[in-house]
């Protein structure tokens, strides 16, 4: 007598992202290669903003000092500095030496104000986001002129 085994295979339909979430995304992406390349030197090399390790942009972080993905403040430039995966991941953000950064450079009106600011919700339009992607992919057009 032969028995046969059947193995069921579990049927995972995969949600793909909407148009919108991948637009976002790779906003996200173009305005993050823009702030990594706006504090980088000729040569390509950045300081993370906390702990001060020099690497080349392409090896950093856009780390926020006010967290939130859904906030008026994603693709707020004052509030994304280049980090290192350490402080960005590891740490958190390493946000003490963030805030003393973010004093220190901007003030405490300034960052009183992003505060505020990110308290608020933004739902971004297609329409938004790709003139968000639009304006950062040309500032990181130019930027990348300047850098060998």
């Amino acid at each position: 007598m032969e028995i046969i085994t059947i193995k069921k295979k579990a049927l995972v339909k995969k949600r793909s992202k909407s148009t919108k979430a991948k637009l976002k995304k790779k906003t996200w992406d173009m305005f993050s290669k823009y702030i990594r390349m706006k504090y980088a030197d000729e040569n390509g090399y950045a300081k993370c903003i906390t702990c001060g390790k020099i690497k080349h942009w392409r090896e950093l972080q856009a780390g926020h000092y006010i967290d939130g993905r859904s906030n008026a403040v994603l693709f707020e430039e004052d509030l994304v500095h280049c980090q290192c995966f350490s402080c960005n991941c590891m740490l958190h953000g390493n946000k003490s030496e963030y805030a003393s950064f973010m004093y220190k450079t901007y003030g405490e009106k300034r960052v009183d104000e992003l505060r505020r600011l990110s308290k608020f919700s933004v739902t971004y339009s297609i329409a938004d986001l790709e003139l968000l992607h639009e304006k950062f992919k040309k500032k990181a057009d130019e930027l990348e002129k300047n850098i060998q």
